[in-house]
């Protein structure tokens, strides 16, 4: 007899409301390729950087909220072919202030406009012009006080990159990358790393500094394996988006976690299992203010939160209008506390206003799930919070559908029987869904 129990967590919906959001595409990809970065300085004036080609960097802007774009920058054709030593593709920007805005590229160079995207000029650093895609990372607290990271090395100003300090190295470049980087005030800085030195277990690290960089200080990190974003609202709350494996196959679960004290501690406010274990889940995430926010990701999936992340509310729209294999929302950023403006990796812009369309809300409840296999029979012992319709599912490790049906589980705790005669000898997988959503898992072995 084998008997594998699993522990998993089950997300308890409920409908709030009837209507949808509503979401509608303003921006299609002409001349972009993918986008790298979003960000606004009010409801109003709006700026995203995508390349083109790999190389050729576009900038376009919106001083509508979003409903219209135009271009406010473009690499010129002739001098990317003509001098392919001056590609210098964009990967991120900071717009803190109306006129004011910076593109990090790389080969740790960056652009920079003081008359809102009328014209442009380039400032080439040789600081960390090694490291992979040079300036991966730039955040600005305002039009002043500043960082900018590459994978290996960061620089912190505070005078809108006229100048700028290097901060000294946490070890060796094989020791770490840098993963995430805020300036959550004029002098503080929050950092997520990871190690790049092929351990499964990354090692991901969070450091705060108080001091501008000069020193730094570790706190304990949410057990991420790829952590994904970080999202300070002011120097005591942040958000840290990210995904860990589950162990069965490829899946994974998306994860959420707050602080509530400049980062010193974390606790999880959603943990939502990914279907297929291919994508990278939750991508981006925005907040107004302590309350409203929003977290993006793969095929549109979309979380609202108007309580500071106590509930989250799923909102299918988007994900409905780009399609389920439809390409990755990898950047977002709010206008209002809940109207949101994201770009596609194919290059598209969408603006959304969530209203009363929070369809479903999310809070943990944990819930067991353990198979027993005795002869020609599988039973499936399950612990859900409520009756109701639920869909069962076993495929090989080949993803062959072996058993596919709806059944109604009448009672908090349950049994589910079925009849294995005719299952080669093997591994199998067992997934349990209730509205669509995987609430539990597990696999089982046939001797």
């Amino acid at each position: 007899m084998k008997t594998l129990p699993l522990v998993m967590f089950l997300f308890l919906t409920t409908n709030l409301f009837s209507n949808d959001a509503i979401w509608e595409k303003t921006f299609e990809h002409e001349r972009v390729s993918y986008f790298k970065a979003i960000d606004n300085c009010d409801s109003l004036n709006i700026i995203a950087v995508a390349n083109y080609s790999g190389q050729f960097r576009k900038v376009l802007k919106s001083t509508d909220g979003g409903f219209t774009w135009n271009f406010v920058f473009e690499d010129s054709y002739e001098n990317n072919y003509l001098y392919p030593e001056l590609w210098y593709p964009a990967n991120d920007i900071a717009y803190p202030a109306e006129n004011f805005c910076i593109v990090a590229c790389d080969s740790s160079t960056f652009l920079r406009t003081y008359n809102g995207g009328k014209t442009w000029d380039t400032t080439e650093t040789n600081y960390g012009i090694n490291d992979f895609q040079g300036f991966r990372i730039i955040d600005m607290f305002d039009e002043n006080h500043g960082l900018m990271a590459s994978l290996f090395h960061m620089i912190v100003s505070h005078d809108g990159f006229q100048t700028w300090d290097t901060i000294p190295p946490f070890g060796t470049p094989a020791e770490y990358a840098i993963f995430a980087a805020e300036m959550i005030d004029t002098n503080k800085i929050a950092m997520v790393t990871r190690d790049v030195d092929g351990s499964p277990q990354f090692n991901e690290r969070f450091y705060r500094s108080d001091d501008g960089g000069k020193s730094w200080v570790e706190y304990e990190h949410p057990d991420y394996r790829i952590p994904m974003n970080l999202h300070f609202v002011d120097t005591l709350v942040g958000y840290e988006i990210g995904q860990i494996k589950t162990g069965i196959g490829n899946t994974k679960r998306d994860l959420i976690h707050k602080t509530t004290d400049g980062g010193r501690s974390w606790f999880n406010v959603l943990d939502s299992m990914i279907e297929d274990g291919l994508n990278f889940g939750l991508l981006d995430l925005d907040f107004y203010d302590r309350e409203n926010g929003i977290v993006v990701g793969n095929n549109g999936k979309t979380y609202w939160t108007q309580d500071g992340g106590k509930n989250w509310k799923y909102d299918p729209t988007l994900r409905n209008i780009i399609g389920y294999y439809g390409p990755p929302v990898e950047y977002v950023c709010l206008v209002g506390p809940q109207t949101a403006v994201v770009c596609t990796f194919e290059g598209d812009i969408y603006r959304g206003e969530s209203g009363t369309s929070f369809v479903q809300t999310y809070a943990p409840v944990k819930c067991t799930s353990k198979i027993i296999v005795t002869g020609n029979t599988a039973k499936i012992h399950f612990v859900s919070p409520s009756q109701g319709q639920a869909k069962i599912e076993i495929t090989d490790l080949l993803g062959n559908i072996k058993y596919l049906q709806n059944r109604f589980l009448p009672n908090q705790e349950n049994e589910i029987l079925l009849n294995i005669t005719d299952y080669a000898q093997g591994l199998y997988l067992y997934r349990i869904f209730i509205k669509n959503e995987v609430v539990a898992s597990g696999k089982f072995i046939v001797e």
